[in-house]
């Protein structure tokens, strides 16, 4: 196993809920191989943007085509979402990005 990701979809909005890679798989490009899966299959779900809160993982992201957000500027869908709303610090990032095949 390499490690485990997930995510929820608001209409054309994806919402990245969690990417963890086993300690022994980082550094081997699971994490970038599990995100283009998730999506992929947020894109196969309708899904034309993905989006992501992170407190420790924002320059994963930003190597994968995410770019910095501000949170006001996030379709309300997402800014509703538990992650958004209590789940997530402040202080944590908000990214964004287009999501094509």
């Amino acid at each position: 196993m390499l490690g485990h990701a997930g995510f929820e979809i608001y209409g054309g909005d994806a919402l990245i809920r969690s990417l963890a890679v086993r300690e022994e798989q980082r550094g081997k490009g699971a994490a970038r191989a599990m995100l283009q899966l998730l999506s992929t299959r947020a894109f196969e779900q309708g899904a034309r943007r993905a989006f992501v809160l992170t407190t420790t993982a924002a320059d994963l992201f930003r190597k994968a085509g995410y770019a910095d957000m501000d949170r006001s500027a996030a379709p309300a869908a997402i800014l509703g979402t538990p992650q958004a709303a209590s789940l997530c610090p402040s202080s944590a990032t908000l990214l964004a990005r287009r999501i094509t095949l």
